[in-house]
């Protein structure tokens, strides 16, 4: 494996990205491809194929995430009926607000010693749920590993 193997690879798959993120997503690409090889074993077929596999769910994964901040962060367009946009950055804070409180309730559940599934019975949602949560606000917090 070279440098010319992988650079056309994430160029291609950088494109996935609107002009002014290619940039970042080429970097998020050769990352991914970097842990790519370090999982790969032959019997699982071309390295080509394995590497454009990682490479481009990392890079939807990165787009999904800077949409998401894009959203939060960014103010809405300004538009003519104040009330319905008003509603909306209410209806928007209140889906945050539960979602923190969530949060909170599976950290707390957690710090307690809970296994997963006892998290996911307490709270009613699923193992895959409290442990998508968990990562999240690890994440938040900078504890996360990549």
């Amino acid at each position: 494996m070279n440098v010319s193997d992988i650079l056309p690879i994430a160029r291609a798959v950088a494109r996935l990205a609107p002009m002014h993120e290619r940039d970042e997503a080429f970097g998020v690409a050769l990352l991914a491809m970097t842990r790519a090889w370090h999982k790969f074993h032959p019997e699982r077929g071309e390295w080509q194929t394995w590497a454009r596999i990682w490479a481009k769910g990392a890079v939807v994964r990165y787009l999904g995430r800077r949409s998401l901040e894009q959203q939060l962060v960014e103010p809405a367009p300004s538009e003519p009926a104040g009330d319905a946009l008003d509603e909306g950055v209410f209806d928007a804070r209140e889906r945050l607000r539960q979602a923190a409180l969530v949060d909170g309730e599976v950290v707390r559940a957690r710090l307690a010693g809970l296994t997963l599934r006892a998290a996911a019975e307490r709270l009613g949602c699923s193992r895959t749920q409290v442990m998508r949560r968990e990562r999240r606000v690890l994440a938040v917090l900078g504890g996360a590993q990549a």
